[in-house]
């Protein structure tokens, strides 16, 4: 109905009530709009109800069923008018507003309107939400502080996407604003937001505001390597092996990339070499394939980079050292002199490998054979960088990098690197004998066997 028509039945109404011999014979209007700016109220709080256009000549007040919740209000006026309730404590209310002729010589002329008005009592969840850290290192707390909460109700941080499951104590409001900080430090990226429950009413609610938290990632993770035919860990990978990184407790969020740091030989790269692809991590186990096959040592990193937060990358505290093993399948030449007379044997070493000592032996009763020799110094990784003096380290296996004791080997050296051969005398040779060479890396000390070789004598 057009606003028109209700003041003029108003109008007419007032008339009729003044034309007639007995005032007030007209009752109120019953089909005035009623309305409530604000739904929903905190508990203990005022709620409104508002009637447009109402009669000069009528009284409102407000009820609940025969519960008076407002003052008697009157108006001179036809502007729309207020009327506040009491303070309200049950989750929700359904208010009439009841109309009584103010001039009836009569009893009370009174109208309910028609319209009723629903007003619940609840929680506010358009609070503001201040986080105080957005960018975490890996399982680090952050607190969230709620401006002006509600009094008397209790708020908790909680996943935006379950906020059945609390990040944070509920704390009970009480003044100020709130500050609440989570349990547990966080380890991926998320959203939070906060629940609020108001047990005065049993209401609850989440609040539209939501945080988004970027965590770095983790740079502590256990790495290990492992042979790409086995799972079980060794002390040293066999020569032109393929080898992989495991990493444990990765992030889903965060991509991970194996580089080189040094290698046996070379000596760390001037810029940084990568050894493989960019793997997303898993929440667990990941294994990270190292590009190419192993002849030498190496140290490998791994960078982590994750979007938004290090999307450059930074590199894992902890490098894994791979140890290769010498080349087992270097072959064996037996040299005689071209004096029949000279019966001394040498045994050659063709492709002899840097850093190795080789040692002749006598199969028979593993009789070392000659002096070691070795072939060309190797600088070695990380602690088991060789300076000038030829002095050879010795790998500890079980105390891994960090137990580097001096060996026993200061050995004369061989240079003639272009034709990667080695002679090793095996003397004066009168029989049948069957030798074999082991080969030892002078920085780590693996060891191992090259094939048997036999001198025939006629």
């Amino acid at each position: 109905m057009k606003n028109e028509d209700h003041l003029l039945r108003a109008a007419r109404n007032t008339l009729l009530d003044m034309l007639l011999e007995s005032r007030g014979t007209t009752y109120p209007l019953a089909d005035l709009p009623t309305s409530t700016p604000i739904e929903m109220v905190y508990f203990n709080r005022p709620g409104t109800v508002i009637v447009s256009h109402p009669q000069p000549d009528v009284t409102y007040q407000v009820f609940e069923g025969d519960t008076p919740y407002s003052e008697v209000y009157k108006n001179d006026s036809r502007r729309a008018i207020s009327l506040d309730t009491i303070p309200l404590t049950g989750e929700s209310h359904a208010f009439k507003v009841v109309a009584t002729k103010r001039y009836s010589r009569r009893a009370p002329l009174t109208k309910v309107l028609y319209k009723v008005v629903n007003i619940k009592v609840g929680v506010n969840t358009g609070l503001e939400v201040i986080a105080s850290k957005t960018l975490l290192n890996f399982n680090e707390k952050t607190a969230l502080t709620i401006k002006e909460p509600q009094a008397g109700a209790e708020y908790y941080i909680c996943l935006k996407r379950d906020h059945n499951v609390p990040l944070s104590a509920k704390v009970l409001y009480e003044k100020g604003d709130l500050s609440i900080e989570t349990t547990d430090g966080l380890k991926e990226d998320t959203v939070l937001s906060v629940a609020v429950h108001d047990p005065n009413t049993g209401s609850s609610g989440t609040l539209d505001m939501q945080i988004t938290i970027q965590v770095k990632p983790n740079l502590d993770l256990p790495a290990l390597w492992l042979a790409k035919d086995s799972n079980n860990a060794r002390p040293a990978i066999d020569h032109l092996g393929r080898a992989f990184i495991r990493l444990s407790n990765t992030q889903s969020s965060v991509t991970y990339q194996l580089f080189l740091v040094d290698m046996d030989g070379v000596g760390p790269p001037e810029t940084e070499t990568l050894m493989g692809n960019k793997y997303k991590g898993t929440d667990g186990d990941l294994d990270l394939p190292v590009t190419g096959i192993l002849t030498e040592d190496v140290v490998i990193g791994v960078i982590a980079r994750k979007t938004g937060s290090l999307p450059n990358g930074t590199y894992l505290k902890k490098s894994v050292i791979i140890p290769v093993k010498p080349d087992p399948k270097i072959k064996l030449t037996v040299l005689t002199s071209e004096d029949p007379e000279d019966k001394n044997i040498s045994i050659q070493l063709n492709g002899a490998q840097r850093g190795i000592i080789y040692q002749l032996y006598q199969q028979e009763g593993n009789k070392p054979v000659g002096e070691p020799v070795f072939y060309h110094r190797n600088l070695g990784i990380g602690n088991t960088r060789i300076g000038g003096d030829f002095i050879a380290d010795h790998y500890n296996v079980d105390a891994g990098m960090d137990n580097w004791v001096s060996s026993e080997f200061v050995i004369d050296t061989m240079d003639i690197e272009d034709k990667k051969i080695l002679i090793l005398s095996a003397g004066l040779v009168e029989d049948t004998t069957a030798f074999y060479v082991s080969a030892k890396k002078s920085t780590t000390g693996f060891t191992e066997f090259l094939p048997p070789v036999t001198v025939t004598i006629a």
